[in-house]
């Protein structure tokens, strides 16, 4: 029972993606995220804000992490993000602090990129601290404490998880990415998954916009001609539905 339990809460917060964004640093270099994990990188978000008392309490653990892993030359990847504070205070704030690795505010997407997160994942304080695996997988919120031992577990976690497959109830595996979506969407169904599956696309009101075949667990959509907004997309075979997920799309 308690192996289970701890299964369950593992796949609980891997299982939604995060959205795609791109933060500009002080020095206005674009780091997208969805690209970094492409490059087969770690990506360690740190939302805070340089007021902010526990922040600047625990910025030097997560400075220490980004050494720790290579100081941006390994696997790792550290982003800071504010969403209230413009270059000029965070370049106080990162002298004060010795912080080393990209910090974005205002004048580099924080503000759009906090309030866009927050529509997906739960802000209960500041900081908040996610680690995103390759495979577009989440620990969401991570507990900080001196030394940062969990979220040390998670960027090690990462580095030995390619792919999780939920095998709970019979359901299916799915990632969509990016989601937010916005041009195009893609649909990744688990890698030892090789059934062909229709794959159906509806709105809010529960109309039908899109249906397709995914042949050996893989398709793209282009999504360009539907309006900014909530949709499910659904998965079935011979036997019926077998997986159900939201995505958003903005245009």
């Amino acid at each position: 029972m308690v192996l289970t339990l701890v299964i369950s809460n593992i796949w609980h917060a891997l299982a939604q993606a995060p959205p795609d964004f791109t933060l500009y640093d002080q020095d206005s270099i674009a780091w997208n995220l969805y690209s970094e994990l492409e490059k087969g990188n770690t990506v360690l978000l740190d939302f805070f804000f340089a007021s902010c008392v526990p922040c600047q309490t625990y910025t030097p653990e997560i400075e220490a992490i980004f050494q720790d892993y290579g100081s941006g030359a390994g696997d790792l990847v550290v982003l800071g993000i504010s969403d209230r504070d413009n270059n000029s205070a965070l370049a106080v704030f990162d002298s004060a602090y010795g912080v080393t690795y990209p910090t974005g505010g205002t004048e580099g997407n924080g503000n759009t990129i906090t309030n866009l997160y927050m529509l997906w994942f739960p802000f209960f304080s500041w900081p908040n601290y996610a680690v995103v695996c390759t495979d577009t997988s989440i620990f969401w919120g991570v507990t900080p404490s001196i030394g940062m031992a969990e979220i040390r577990n998670k960027i090690d976690t990462c580095d030995i998880v390619t792919w999780i497959e939920e095998d709970l109830g019979g359901k299916l595996a799915l990632r969509i990415y990016p989601n937010p979506g916005e041009g195009f969407v893609h649909l990744d169904l688990s890698r030892s998954y090789h059934e062909t599956v229709l794959v159906s696309l509806y709105n809010i009101h529960g109309a039908l916009l899109k249906k397709s075949k995914a042949n050996n667990g893989r398709m793209r959509w282009d999504v360009r001609d539907l309006q900014s907004g909530y949709y499910l997309i659904e998965v079935a075979n011979g036997a019926g539905i077998i997986r159900r997920d939201k995505i958003m799309l903005i245009h």
